[in-house]
């Protein structure tokens, strides 16, 4: 049983020492029943947000360090203002390791430390999405190929783009250049 099995059976178990039905807790976390169900049994893998809601909302703690561990170690981004590479992370043993390579603020998206754990470099990350409150959030999620909520995700998916700056992300490996992602392409940036 992989990491996750053994933190959806723990949440079922709590579930079921608590007395709650899967419908009082999919009411509690704000989604159907059926995603409870279907996480339960194992015929979806949910994502780290829907781990921590249910959690949350049954209260009790897990430890998800396996769990981010699996899914990012090893990954690698950099970060650009235009063409122009002005941080390397490394994600290893569920933290991510940065290598600034400007300290100019404007061009710069980390604050100046060397380790970050994934649970911040999801916070940063959020601030390049969209709005999680949004009322289309769903829609632009299913645009993305995703049914949940996940900065990090997004920003892979997205370049963490926006129209307002000229900062961008590649997971590596990737042969985009700012030319192929550019917002504005037909403006001088």
């Amino acid at each position: 049983m992989d990491n996750t099995a053994k933190i959806v059976e723990k949440l079922r178990e709590k579930r079921k020492q608590l007395g709650l039905s899967q419908k009082e807790l999919a009411a509690r976390c704000g989604m159907p029943q059926s995603t409870i169900g279907r996480i339960e049994v194992h015929i979806i893998l949910p994502q780290l947000s829907t781990i921590m809601t249910i959690a949350e909302k049954l209260g009790c703690s897990i430890d998800v360090t396996d769990l981010t561990q699996s899914r990012w170690n090893d990954t690698e981004i950099v970060a650009y203002w235009q063409d122009e590479i002005t941080a390397k992370v490394k994600i290893e043993n569920n933290r991510a390791y940065i290598e600034r390579l400007t300290d100019d603020k404007m061009k710069q998206f980390f604050p100046p430390m060397e380790s970050m754990d994934l649970a911040l470099l999801s916070e940063l990350f959020e601030t390049r999405c969209w709005d999680r409150g949004r009322g289309d959030i769903d829609e632009i999620l299913k645009r993305f190929g995703l049914t949940e909520y996940d900065p990090l995700e997004l920003v892979k998916r997205t370049f963490g783009l926006s129209y307002n700056d000229c900062k961008w992300f590649k997971f590596e490996p990737n042969i985009l250049r700012w030319k192929h992602v550019n917002p504005r392409r037909d403006e001088d940036v």
